[in-house]
């Protein structure tokens, strides 16, 4: 077979699929890059907003700032932000298995966690817990067996979401974002009437 000679055909298709292939990888990484932009562009003109500067909860406050990005945003950051926004409409989603006070235990850190009815919880560190380790409270609740925390002060978008795992009665375990894991163990549970069972 000479250089110039034709390739055959399986070849040839195999080639052209492959160049395809990747062309069209490089258009779609173009195109999510430029979406994640102006997304990122309608998040922080949406953070400038006033309203959500006011006294309501971190709950209905995010609510309110996953409307402002959704409202501002074309097909293709509404596509981006999906996950998220279905995420926050699903709460307040207070299931009756999760509440009362929790130990969560990661590392070397153990936190007391108190999950309420209303959506909300406080989560402060015990006394073998290293130095610096502050109360943390916020909004909670449950998406399609994922964990939701929205937090009173510091981080507040995107949402924490972490999937849940080996649940049982008095026991579960969070994957967090950077893949460590949260044990969270029953101290005490509490009864309901507006809880989902």
């Amino acid at each position: 077979m000479k250089l110039d000679d034709p390739l055959p055909a399986a070849v040839g298709w195999i080639t052209r699929g492959g160049v395809w292939g990747v062309g069209g990888a490089i258009m779609v990484a173009i195109v999510v890059g430029y979406g994640r932009f102006k997304l990122a562009d309608h998040i922080a003109t949406c953070l400038e907003q006033p309203s959500l500067k006011h006294d309501a909860s971190v709950l209905v406050a995010t609510q309110e700032f996953v409307s402002c990005v959704d409202a501002r945003s074309g097909p293709l950051e509404r596509f981006l932000l999906g996950p998220s926004k279905r995420a926050i409409a699903a709460l307040p989603n207070t299931p009756c298995a999760y509440l009362g006070t929790w130990s969560a235990t990661r590392d070397a850190a153990t936190y007391k966690v108190t999950l309420t009815d209303d959506s909300k919880f406080v989560a402060t560190p015990d006394s073998n817990t290293p130095p610096g380790a502050e109360t943390i409270s916020g909004a909670w609740g449950i998406d399609g067996g994922r964990m939701i925390w929205l937090y009173d002060e510091g981080h507040f978008w995107p949402p924490d979401i972490n999937p849940i795992t080996n649940a049982s009665a008095d026991a579960f375990t969070l994957t967090e974002a950077n893949g460590a894991t949260t044990r969270y163990v029953r101290i005490d549970g509490k009864d309901s009437t507006a809880c989902r069972r």
